[in-house]
């Protein structure tokens, strides 16, 4: 399953604070100016691979015409010093499927806080598109851009590892500029095909660490579940603010046993719930099951009898959706198998289950109760 990952923010510059309407007429168009020569040069709606981040479209914009030198010296000049109120969301109606801040309302960005890193992981089916926005009070929210990305599978780069890719959004009515480094996909230009840049091979930036290297940062832990799969063993999943699942397992079995310590399991948790579900339905095994971002029910598993046994990628449970703040509960009933519980919106309890008895088992498709 495919995910794209916003890996950090960039502010470039706000308009708060830009009073004189000469000076505001000037940077509009500058702004506008290095908006269309991304569109224009790179042939794409804002993809850019290959980065150096920054470096390679302000070379690519000062070629059209030194415009980057025009703003950035007009910034100093001026001295601004505003913030936008930025959020990030699944719909291109405003505060409608925000998959960002999880918290509040907004993420104040400007001089003060010019960039935050992110690693916010959305899974996605094929095609995926995130609009960024700028909240307003007393008016509608400001849309900034858009990004629509495609699995690389689709894009034929099926295997390749993830790049890191940017494009710039912003508002030339709104005086306002970000950069934006995402990875886990191919850009679409406008007419929703792959960027042709998007098959570079150029400068590629891995992403991702192993587990081993990973120092867990627990502040944000926002809840735990265990589950016991092995007589004496212990293994915790717990939920953190970046939406992701993480694990952690003691194993009575091995010599000088101890816990193993904190790795990412990844997914994308919906931002309204805080809730993991974990059943172990053989020794040693491990199934997850959490309220993804889509409101859909994702699972992933670990099966110990699978040859080189790793955990599955994660993977949607039909096309139902629950509302965000619904609970999944999971029991196993018979060896290999697992029935699931969820409130859908109709208030109704939905069930599905999988039975490894049956000829050809697979997942049963929901059904109300």
């Amino acid at each position: 399953m495919p995910t794209l990952r916003i890996l950090y923010i960039e502010c470039i510059t706000t308009g708060t604070g830009l009073f004189w309407k000469e000076n505001d007429k000037a940077f509009s168009k500058l702004l506008g100016n290095i908006l269309d020569a991304q569109n224009r040069l790179l042939g794409t709606a804002g993809a850019i691979t290959g980065l150096t981040p920054l470096k390679v479209l302000k070379d690519a914009i000062n070629v059209a015409g030194d415009v980057w030198k025009e703003v950035t010296d007009l910034i100093e000049s001026l001295g601004l010093d505003g913030s936008d109120d930025f959020y990030i969301s699944l719909s291109d109606q405003e505060r409608q499927q925000k998959v960002w801040p999880l918290q509040e309302d907004y993420f104040e960005l400007g001089n003060e806080r010019p960039r935050i890193t992110l690693d916010l992981t959305i899974p996605y089916d094929r095609t995926i598109t995130v609009y960024f926005w700028e909240r307003d009070t007393g008016s509608d929210d400001d849309i900034l851009g858009s990004l629509s990305v495609i699995s690389h599978e689709l894009a034929g780069r099926g295997g390749e590892p993830d790049t890191a890719t940017g494009i710039f959004v912003g508002s030339k009515q709104e005086n306002s500029l970000y950069y934006i480094v995402f990875s886990g996909g191919v850009a679409l230009n406008s007419d929703g095909k792959p960027s042709p840049l998007g098959t570079s091979a150029a400068a590629l930036s891995k992403i991702g660490s192993s587990s081993s290297d990973i120092q867990v940062d627990l502040a944000d832990l926002l809840s735990v579940t265990a589950i016991s799969g092995v007589p004496g063993g212990v293994t915790l999943f717990a939920i953190k603010g970046d939406r992701k699942v993480w694990s952690q397992y003691y194993d009575p079995r091995v010599e000088n046993p101890a816990w193993s310590g904190w790795f990412e399991l990844g997914g994308g948790v919906s931002p309204e719930t805080t809730n993991v579900s974990a059943v172990s339905s053989l020794p040693g095994a491990a199934s997850l099951f959490v309220v993804g971002l889509d409101g859909r029910i994702w699972s992933k598993f670990y099966d110990p009898r699978i040859a080189d046994a790793k955990w599955s990628d994660w993977f949607p449970l039909g096309d139902n959706t629950f509302p965000p703040t619904s609970v999944v509960t999971a029991i196993s009933g018979v060896p290999g198998g697992v029935t699931l519980f969820v409130v859908g919106y109709d208030r109704k309890v939905w069930s599905q289950y999988y039975d490894p008895r049956v000829e050809n088992p697979a997942w049963s498709g929901w059904f109300p109760l």
